[in-house]
């Protein structure tokens, strides 16, 4: 009987330190060191954003010189979960780059980024097409964009009426993804 005790008991404590490395309450440290370069030249100075995907919790590594970065996980409120998956982009000057790194139990990852040019997006226009005659009063504007860094991106509409020489924004559409369709309408016009 004693035996069947002891034994209940040490299965007991393996369950529960098994379920208390499945996840982390907040508070517990993961530190992510970040290695940010450009042409293979260490870069200071780059805002470094890294997002915990799980929960959507974002926070800003601190730059420690030398083109290293860390921040630790612990912080966020929302804590982390090994097997999560953390987003990280750089920022520096015109240039950007992203990695991404899978929350292991040791406790610490690191990950390189290398820097490139952030380019553009390319916007297409859809409808109406160029010099449309016969075109309703309140037309529906729609372009396609696509951006070779696959970022997700805010569209402004700008018009303006014939004879006016000031170009207006008509309005905004936010969080359009890469390679995608978005439109607006353009309300009251007059038929010159």
């Amino acid at each position: 009987m004693e035996k069947k005790a002891v034994s209940l008991i040490v299965l007991s404590i393996l369950i529960v330190n098994l379920f208390s490395f499945a996840s982390s309450p907040p508070g517990n440290p993961y530190t992510i060191w970040i290695h940010v370069e450009l042409s293979g030249s260490p870069v200071s100075g780059a805002t470094v954003k890294v997002k915990e995907n799980a929960t959507g919790e974002v926070g800003y590594a601190e730059d420690y010189g030398e083109g290293w970065y860390g921040i630790n996980l612990g912080n966020f409120k929302n804590g982390w979960k090994y097997g999560d998956e953390v987003f990280i982009e750089a920022f520096y000057q015109q240039f950007y780059g992203s990695n991404s790194t899978i929350l292991t139990n040791e406790g610490y990852s690191f990950v390189n980024i290398s820097l490139k040019p952030n380019s553009l997006p390319s916007i297409y226009l859809v409808s109406p097409a160029n010099n449309s005659t016969n075109v309703s009063i309140n037309p529906i504007l729609k372009v396609h964009v696509v951006d070779v860094d696959s970022n997700i991106m805010s569209v402004k509409f700008y018009g303006r009426k014939l004879g006016n020489l000031t170009w207006q924004l008509l309005g905004i559409n936010t969080n359009v993804a890469n390679n995608s369709n978005t439109s607006i309408t353009w309300y009251n016009l007059e038929y010159g």
